[in-house]
């Protein structure tokens, strides 16, 4: 391959392979915990459906409290959304009572574009033209009839660069949630701080229920594997341990996905170009690299934010107004050892060679290699019997373990 078809070819492999996460598998698990109890109460059997299906009105709440899906950006949440549609139901068929073929759907995933409305997003969700009011009672029946059991809506940040925006932004949300079915929308952090400025019950509908997509924590087994994992994509080429260094790499991506697929983008393209493969070091090129600028200043931004009121105003789009708490307390780990980093370089910068020959060799007595302990043998008496020996073995090793 070239240099820009394997580059391409790697970025391709890391979104193909989705590491389900401890957090991501009690997101999914609710999500489709929403979608079963929906048809639970909606679908009973076919007469009953079949009457539903040529009436006027359908059987569904008038409005459906949404769930919002938030993190910083590149947390993977629109990987998310993604993993729950190969997770669903595939697209079939049913034959009613009277003979009609009804085509099921389980769910529907959206994203919104720039010109993403609420009009925009009736219409695609039903196929036809109209007003806002006609198109919700169309959809409401679709929805029913195809069985719809649940409806996430991603890309919110199109429609959110502005203030004005903030009004559009309502009005889509509102939208979907008068379908009368499981929603859920993936919302950056700017996206929060739009919506708390809305009326209070604006508020109480659209963010009663919000749940955090949180970067792993550099010591978490979740981060390891997945490290382990992109590893394996290209094994001749990445040559980093993912155990012992995956606190280290932890501290150049701040554990978010986006990142961390960019840095191993950045390390394995100058790897096909230098020939030599990549460790830990050349991860830490590639972070000073100007190609992984972007990402290098919002990570140390980030590293700073848990104890910086005035970076947290001026930074929302890196902050959570939310007090949500990931499994690990993942932020004020990444902040507090990466301060403790920057401490230990200053101080190491500030010495001269002298002083810095003679801290090498004191850690190098303070640390010293121990030999492994002789394991302890036991021999085996050939008078006893088998049984009698495996009885003083299994006493032996009760008291001595």
């Amino acid at each position: 391959m070239s240099l820009v078809e394997a580059t391409k070819g790697l970025e391709n492999r890391f979104k193909e392979a989705f590491f389900a996460s401890n957090q991501c598998v009690d997101i999914l698990y609710e999500w489709i915990g929403l979608a079963l109890e929906h048809c639970r109460q909606h679908y009973h059997d076919q007469k009953e459906f079949s009457g539903v299906v040529h009436s006027k009105e359908v059987p569904l709440p008038e409005f459906a409290f949404p769930m919002c899906l938030t993190g910083v950006a590149g947390a993977g949440k629109s990987q998310l959304l993604k993993a729950l549609g190969r997770l669903m139901p595939m697209r079939s068929s049913i034959t009613g009572i009277d003979n009609t073929k009804f085509v099921l759907e389980s769910h529907r995933v959206l994203t919104v574009k720039v010109k993403g409305s609420a009009t925009v997003i009736l219409e695609s969700l039903t196929g036809q033209n109209g007003g806002i009011s006609e198109l919700t009672n169309v959809a409401r029946k679709q929805a029913y009839r195809d069985g719809w059991a649940f409806l996430g809506i991603d890309e919110f940040q199109f429609i959110t660069q502005s203030d004005k925006a903030n009004t559009k932004l309502m009005q889509v949300l509102m939208s979907v949630c008068y379908l009368g079915i499981p929603v859920a929308y993936a919302a950056n952090f700017s996206m929060l701080h739009k919506l708390l400025r809305r009326n209070q019950e604006d508020r109480q509908r659209l963010l009663g229920n919000v749940w955090g997509l949180f970067p792993e924590a550099p010591t978490s087994k979740d981060w390891v594997t997945m490290l382990e994992w992109h590893k394996r994509i290209a094994p001749d080429v990445f040559v980093f341990d993912a155990m012992t260094d995956a606190q280290a790499i932890h501290q150049l991506t701040g554990g978010i996905n986006r990142a961390e697929n960019k840095l191993l983008e950045v390390a394995f393209r100058r790897a096909l170009e230098s020939g030599r493969a990549v460790g830990l070091r050349e991860l830490e090129i590639a972070y000073k690299s100007r190609d992984y600028a972007v990402y290098r200043t919002d990570i140390e931004i980030l590293s700073k934010l848990p104890i910086s009121a005035a970076l947290q105003k001026t930074h929302k789009d890196l902050w959570c107004p939310f007090d949500i708490k990931p499994r690990f307390d993942s932020e004020e780990v990444f902040s507090v050892r990466r301060q403790e980093r920057v401490g230990e370089a200053a101080i190491e910068a500030s010495l001269n060679a002298a002083e810095r020959n003679a801290l090498k060799a004191h850690a190098a007595r303070s640390s010293p290699k121990q030999k492994p302990k002789a394991p302890k043998v036991v021999p085996i008496d050939k008078k006893k019997s088998l049984a009698e020996q495996l009885k003083e073995d299994a006493a032996w090793f009760e008291e001595d373990f």
